[in-house]
């Protein structure tokens, strides 16, 4: 049996019609792989960004209640300074000192 050249060039383009159909599924589903996997990469990132906000949140509040620490601290030595330049004062008044 022997088959004529128009059958020939049918069958061919058949063929290739189906590999390109499949080809072009192939592409479609990696497409939608890669999308997928952008859109899983692009949630992890912004779950990352929320706990690097809530770290940053709670390093605010220690850096604000060392502030308030050092102040009470700094607070605490100028008063006794000024509580023992006082007296020192009164010493040498009280010793006639200049």
């Amino acid at each position: 049996m022997t088959i004529d050249t128009d059958t020939k060039i049918d069958l061919l383009t058949h063929t290739v019609s189906n590999l390109a159909d499949v080809v072009e599924k192939g592409f479609t589903s990696t497409d939608k792989k890669i999308d997928d996997l952008a859109m899983a990469t692009k949630k992890g990132f912004d779950a990352v960004d929320e706990q690097f906000e809530e770290v940053n949140k709670h390093f605010e509040s220690v850096e604000n209640r060392l502030d308030r620490i050092e102040g009470n601290l700094l607070r605490g030595h100028d008063n006794r300074l000024e509580r023992l330049e006082d007296f020192m004062r009164q010493t040498k008044t009280a010793l006639h000192l200049k």
